[in-house]
């Protein structure tokens, strides 16, 4: 993010129907605490759902495998398919968060996270795409699962009223 001169992340975790905690880390090298900022979110329960005529998927799954670097240099783990509940006409936007903090207890909300994990995606289609947890390039180890959660939604963009809508992939 620009705010501020390291680079952060907002970790979202305890995430259920009634809400989720947030907050901005940064990776292992910083100074831990960052400067506030806006961040907008989007929430869809899990399931197959209709917005505004568009067709949008959502969904959790948990997995410890990692792509990252080590000491003896790239590791790679195992992909985790993540398949549509049915197909998308063409190959969707899909995004993902992690949704917890398994391997970064409460003890670390002021310090700088390791590992500092986001996800990594590959091979989006119109019936799945591949997630697996990447430790960027910090390090650190991954000893329990974290979960992903994800949304796969129709390419287009929308407006109803003042509130306006685009899904794109890039």
């Amino acid at each position: 993010h620009t705010e501020g001169p390291h680079p952060a992340m907002i970790k979202i975790f305890d995430v259920s129907t009634h809400g989720f905690d947030a907050i901005v880390a940064e990776p292992v090298g910083h100074d831990g605490p960052h400067l506030n900022f806006t961040a907008g979110f989007v929430a869809i329960p899990p399931g197959a759902h209709m917005l505004h005529g568009r067709r949008i998927e959502a969904g959790r799954l948990r997995t410890s495998s990692t792509i990252g670097k080590t000491p003896d240099g790239l590791q790679v783990g195992k992909w985790n398919d993540v398949k549509f509940l049915s197909d998308f006409e063409a190959a969707p936007a899909f995004t993902t968060a992690t949704q917890s903090r398994t391997n970064n207890g409460a003890d670390q909300n002021l310090k700088e996270w390791s590992p500092f994990l986001k996800i990594a995606t590959e091979s989006v289609t119109q019936t799945k795409a591949r997630v697996m947890l990447d430790k960027v390039e910090v390090g650190g180890e991954v000893l329990q699962e974290e979960e992903i959660g994800w949304i796969a939604v129709e390419t287009g963009s929308l407006c109803q009223g003042e509130l306006c809508f685009a899904a794109t992939k890039v």
